[in-house]
């Protein structure tokens, strides 16, 4: 056991402050891939060991984080009674919850599993079938498998079968139950854990060669660790590249942004309904870049990933990408524009497309743009009016693609308004 060596009980907020970018590592992992339960409560299964201690601090985190994707958690803690220690282990989480103020469901057993075989399996049935009887509608269940179990288990299940979907390793969503530490390792959790003094017990059954999973991790990796010490990375990167060929993996059942082109050429794409945010979407982001900048190679992922935080921000842009392609931010969609389309809007503005149009419309609709933007002219003092569905937007005049035809009906004392569709609220 580990003991926290603050006089004060460990706050959320203390851990947020310290180690933020960590959290948010997984938090953004977690809207990537859509990990938070619709119904905005998840429960958390907490053993007392190092993993399951640091997943509840973290999530206590992230909900700080994303109180709008999930709002409460609380734990559940299942007591086998097979070893002295299973009551101590029962005790730290209590103790812990209640510092947090998280709600605690404890559970015992009411089979005797100590003696019989294959313990493990038997179990963890027992464990998650109480666990599921919680959930409702809407609600998760996450627990504290990180990378290396991951690998370990891909391995356990390569000795055992010869189907290639085993070399995947644990699946990170499996009905309600999600595995949001699959993108960090032991090693990071282990930092994490002594940074702050986060108490836990150890069990010694983990040490037990007699099950596979233990003779694995103790014997056959450690050999592996030191001869390929960049063996995780690999994995990871081989599992994702496998799931994607075999059309699993979990941003592949997610559907796609809906695209359009406008008469510019540039390229609108709008979440689909029930979505909120871009995360689940890069690889498609990454793909219209591609094809818009002519380039197969270039550094996008973090210029996408960044993109994504941006607009959850509510931030315009733009975003400059490789290939010179540039990227606005509106609610619920990105609108790209390639060099080819840029010179196009800058045309049609200096050419003052969107003035004539407006000056020549007999049927007072405006402009639209693929029903995505919307321009209007306003005469100047009055009420800019609400149009159902959409929002009012503003550019920097620097950074406005429409700042030409902006100021030439200002001297006309019209102001040109822009609306964007409001996809957000229509996904709400």
């Amino acid at each position: 056991m580990i003991n926290s060596s603050k006089e004060k009980p460990l706050k959320t907020s203390t851990i947020l402050r310290e180690s933020k970018a960590f959290i948010s590592f997984i938090r953004a992992f977690m809207l990537r891939h859509n990990l938070f339960p619709s119904s905005k409560r998840a429960f958390v299964a907490v053993s007392g060991g190092m993993d399951s201690m640091a997943l509840l601090f973290i999530l206590a985190g992230v909900s700080e984080l994303t109180k709008k994707s999930l709002s409460k958690i609380e734990v559940l803690h299942f007591n086998h009674g097979t070893r002295e220690g299973n009551e101590a282990e029962g005790d730290l989480v209590k103790q812990i919850c209640e510092s947090l103020g998280v709600v605690c469901h404890f559970l015992r057993s009411d089979k005797p599993l100590k003696d019989i075989s294959n313990f493990e399996h038997n179990a963890r049935e027992e464990r998650f079938s109480a666990f599921d009887s919680f959930l409702k509608k809407g609600d998760f269940l996450y627990t504290a498998h990180h990378l290396d179990d991951s690998f370990e288990w891909s391995l356990l299940q390569q000795m055992r079968s010869s189907e290639a979907v085993t070399a995947l390793g644990m699946p990170l969503v499996a009905g309600k139950r999600v595995k949001p530490l699959l993108c960090v390792t032991r090693s990071q959790i282990a930092s994490f854990v002594n940074q702050f003094g986060i108490s836990y017990k150890s069990d010694p059954s983990n040490n037990d060669q007699r099950y596979e999973r233990n003779f694995i991790r103790h014997t056959v990796i450690p050999s592996i660790r030191r001869k390929w010490p960049k063996y995780l990375k690999h994995y990871s990167y081989r599992s994702n590249s496998l799931a994607r060929a075999l059309g699993v993996h979990r941003v592949q059942g997610q559907g796609s942004l809906l695209k359009s082109v406008d008469k510019n050429g540039g390229v609108f794409l709008a979440l689909p309904e029930g979505y909120k945010n871009f995360y689940p979407f890069e690889d498609q982001i990454k793909s219209e870049i591609k094809m818009l900048s002519g380039r197969e190679r270039g550094v996008l992922s973090l210029q996408i990933r960044k993109t994504c935080e941006a607009h959850e921000r509510g931030k315009k842009g733009p975003l400059l990408y490789s290939g010179n392609v540039k990227g606005y931010m509106f609610p619920g969609f990105l609108y790209l524009l390639s060099q080819e389309a840029q010179a196009c809007w800058a045309k049609f503005d200096g050419l003052m497309g969107i003035v004539d149009h407006l000056c020549k419309s007999t049927d007072g609709r405006g402009l639209d743009f693929n029903g995505m933007l919307f321009f209007e002219g306003v005469p100047h003092g009055q009420k800019i009016p609400q149009k159902e569905g959409f929002r009012v937007v503003t550019l920097q005049e620097d950074h406005c693609l429409w700042s030409k035809s902006y100021q030439k009906m200002r001297d006309q004392n019209i102001v040109l308004v822009c609306y964007a569709k409001d996809v957000i609220s229509k996904n709400s």
